[in-house]
């Protein structure tokens, strides 16, 4: 079939086929894809095989809301607002927030089962639970959606902060102080460690060809710099596409890798190497705290600082 279909591309997993195309056109995008799938439709015939067009769906994504239909032999194929794709929810706008919500409400879940046996088992089963069960939750591709809102952060620190304090019981703790109790780091620094892990299999050459297409190589510099980055940095103009993809914020991640650790042999040990690194200073907006949010914080310090002036008084 990937031979026989020419006019559009076909990603396929196992049995799990994807036609997509690529235009500034919706309602060429939507000809397209008809069209090839009524070529799909007659290879399937052709090799004893059945399309079945209820599993059949259309997604559009881009800028603008389109709603447009399809025809897929007698049946009328809607476009909707959001598909899941090898357990990924993708929207129209590639927020991926609603993925991110399933992800938090299934932790949220398994933390209440937690907390239900943990008077009956003892520390390390809770830790172990705790890791297969709710962490693991947010394991499942991060690439895609590790980019998101500071309001997903936040749920996803106060869900990974009630783990936390349920396996070790501490109440008076900061996130902070159970993480380094716990000997780990939060979930966006983690997904930076499995940036920075790609990024290095691109640098050995075993990267798959899409994240060689993503992470590209400096011209060799004739004169040597301090700050040499072996990544081509990429010219953005939107904020949505562009300082928050991983093209542009895997190269700022990878200059800020110890040089020991850019340096080692294999891919095992940079993954080893990597844990024991907690990412400081990150630039994406994750991380950042908007100047106004500094002024927030302020105030409420002075307020809270005059309340206890005057219930000395």
């Amino acid at each position: 079939m990937f031979f026989h279909i020419g006019k559009i591309d076909i990603i396929g997993y196992a049995d799990d086929n994807t036609p997509y195309l690529t235009d500034v056109n919706c309602s060429s995008i939507v000809e397209n894809l008809q069209s090839s799938a009524g070529e799909m439709s007659k290879w399937f015939n052709q090799n004893y095989m059945l399309l079945n067009a209820d599993k059949c769906h259309l997604l559009l994504t881009g800028p603008e809301k389109s709603t447009q239909t399809m025809r897929l032999g007698a049946e009328v194929i809607n476009s909707s607002d959001g598909e899941t794709l090898l357990g990924v929810f993708i929207d129209t706008k590639l927020t991926f927030e609603s993925h991110i919500l399933r992800l938090c409400e299934k932790a949220s879940q398994k933390i209440h089962a937690l907390s239900r046996i943990s008077p009956y088992i003892d520390f390390w089963k809770k830790k172990i639970l705790m890791k297969a069960f709710i962490m693991s939750q947010f394991s499942y591709c991060p690439l895609i959606w590790m980019l998101h809102s500071r309001k997903i952060e936040n749920t996803i620190n106060r869900i990974h902060e009630r783990a936390l304090r349920l396996v070790y019981g501490a109440n008076n703790n900061s996130f902070e102080e159970l993480l380094e109790k716990d000997s780990s780091v939060s979930i966006h620094q983690r997904n930076l460690q499995c940036l920075a892990v790609e990024m290095f299999k691109v640098l050995k050459g075993v990267a798959p060809e899409i994240m060689n297409e993503i992470f590209q190589f400096k011209e060799p510099c004739s004169y040597g710099t301090r700050n040499y980055s072996e990544f081509k940095r990429t010219n953005v103009r939107t904020v949505t596409y562009g300082e928050n993809s991983i093209s542009h914020l895997g190269p700022k991640i990878w200059d800020l890798v110890p040089i020991e650790m850019k340096s080692l042999d294999s891919v095992s040990q940079f993954k080893i190497a990597i844990k024991s690194w907690k990412p400081e200073n990150c630039p994406c907006r994750i991380s950042k705290i908007h100047k106004s949010s500094w002024i927030y914080l302020e105030r409420c310090f002075n307020v809270l600082f005059q309340q206890k002036h005057f219930q000395r008084m």
